[in-house]
């Protein structure tokens, strides 16, 4: 309950905001935000020509689900809590060395520390 109060506060409310429901709401508009950010990937990645290769993290599955949605028809690879190590360091072989491969979907949990981040020109949040 101490983390409803906080938000309450922030909010201004003496009211109580249970934590899991707040969750829920970050969430529910993450997703609701994807569209905007698989667009914005196929307008500047897919429509274009050129060998350009982009990183969008985000934080929540249900996002990376949404998105991987809206970029089905787009070469990319998609890593998450899911994925195995070894199916792992396959997945990131192929960004780096198949051109065709210019999006990276990964797990901002999953793919926040030991990545080599050279081989992409542009890096997405998609959760900001």
């Amino acid at each position: 309950m101490q983390k409803a109060d906080e938000i309450a506060e922030l909010e201004g409310t003496d009211e109580r905001v249970p934590t899991h429901e707040v969750l829920k709401l970050f969430v529910d508009n993450a997703v609701e935000r994807a569209p905007a950010s698989a667009e914005w990937v196929k307008e500047f990645f897919v429509e274009r020509e050129g060998d350009d290769k982009c990183i969008v993290f985000a934080y929540h599955r249900a996002v990376l689900d949404a998105l991987e949605t809206q970029l089905k028809k787009v070469e990319m690879i998609r890593i998450d809590g899911s994925t195995s190590s070894r199916e792992r360091e396959a997945l990131l072989l192929r960004f780096k060395t198949d051109d065709k491969c210019r999006i990276a979907l990964l797990s901002l949990g999953t793919c926040s520390t030991g990545l080599n981040l050279q081989h992409a020109r542009t890096i997405l949040f998609a959760e900001m």
